[in-house]
């Protein structure tokens, strides 16, 4: 979440909030993670992304994500010809839960002009 709504949160309330849709408590760590996160770190696809010329794309990214910055979703944009880049000013990598309405709005703006 952006600094803003962090600063008012419950965050015993978001937590327990968040649990059901991680299935299980956001404080648990999985093993998982640890992996995921590096093998991001060491794969990068930028040479690629020109591939995907003739796939409508649409990259979203929120202005406060620590975890995939705006930087790195400016980057992949750029990496796809023709590509639509949106930047999420109030919002951080909770981006689609804490804007369910404002990402599907702009998923669905999307699909209809890429179907």
């Amino acid at each position: 979440m952006p600094p803003s709504d962090l600063a008012m949160a419950d965050w015993d309330a978001l937590a327990d909030g968040l649990t059901p849709l991680f299935g299980h408590d956001v404080g648990d760590l999985p093993p998982i993670v640890t992996a995921q996160l590096k093998a991001m770190r060491a794969c990068n696809l930028r040479p690629r992304l020109a591939e995907l010329a003739n796939v409508p794309t649409l990259v979203v990214s929120a202005r406060h994500d620590c975890l995939a910055p705006p930087r790195a979703g400016l980057a992949i944009a750029e990496g796809i010809p023709g590509a639509k880049y949106v930047e999420v000013h109030d919002a951080a990598h909770g981006l689609p839960i804490q804007l369910a309405g404002r990402v599907n709005g702009l998923l669905a703006e999307h699909f209809s002009k890429a179907g």
